[in-house]
């Protein structure tokens, strides 16, 4: 951790860390204690290096965050999830969509959500609000600021990037994707890549994970080599 604070924060003066995990969702979420026991770390060396520094995580459960790591802060996954939707240019007609129109829009929506933030959390937050989902609109606001507000966002340990986890792939891409296009530095410890052959997450991970600042990662060379195949210098 030391590493990282001297390449990737050096000169800064660090208040927010937004974390992401490899836990999981819903009911799965802290039922790996080997996870569990890699946040924990996590916070903690963050803690120790930027003791003032307010440190939130990304959970379903707020209740289980407190329980493991009593110094983070919990953010609610909802907002996260709402954010990256693809399905919210067309709502309720996502699913009768045809795929290339499906493809198309989520393209716009990238675009839109990096050049135009505002403008998406502007229709977001209004489509909730009709739909009396209060909740969720305070949950998007609190995501979008975490985001605004971070000086590091740190992907904690997590062996997510193979073939059958597409969604989190995905989903964890997005996120990096938005702190890069904000200059946020991105740091991912611990990590496990592959076996790894879906061609959509492949092409996304290539123009994203180069410009990820720091990636430590666990386990044998496939990781190494894969990574290296998508352009990313040791």
């Amino acid at each position: 951790m030391k590493r990282v604070e001297h390449t990737i924060v050096e000169h800064t003066i660090v208040e927010h860390i937004l974390m992401d995990t490899g836990l999981g969702k819903g009911p799965e979420e802290y039922g790996n204690m080997g996870d569990v026991s890699m946040l924990q770390v996590a916070v903690d060396r963050l803690h120790e290096l930027f003791p003032e520094a307010c440190i939130e995580v990304l959970t379903d459960s707020a209740e289980n965050l407190a329980r493991f790591c009593p110094a983070a802060i919990p953010l609610d996954n909802r907002g996260r999830a709402l954010w990256f939707a693809n399905g919210v240019l067309l709502g309720r007609y996502t699913n009768w969509a045809t795929r290339w129109l499906v493809d198309l829009l989520v393209r716009l929506r990238r675009t839109v959500r990096s050049r135009f933030p505002e403008l998406l959390r502007a229709i977001v937050i209004w489509r909730l609000k009709h739909r009396n989902r209060s909740a969720d609109a305070e949950a998007v606001t609190a995501f979008r600021r975490a985001l605004r507000n971070a000086d590091l966002l740190l992907i904690c340990g997590a062996g997510g990037f193979y073939d059958g986890s597409q969604r989190w792939n995905l989903e964890m891409l997005d996120l990096i994707e938005a702190a890069i296009h904000r200059n946020i530095p991105v740091a991912m410890l611990g990590q496990g890549f592959g076996p790894l052959s879906d061609s959509l997450v492949l092409k996304r991970a290539a123009k994203i994970l180069p410009q990820v600042n720091f990636i430590t990662l666990r386990g044998g060379r496939g990781s190494l080599d894969l990574l290296r195949s998508m352009g990313i210098s040791d």
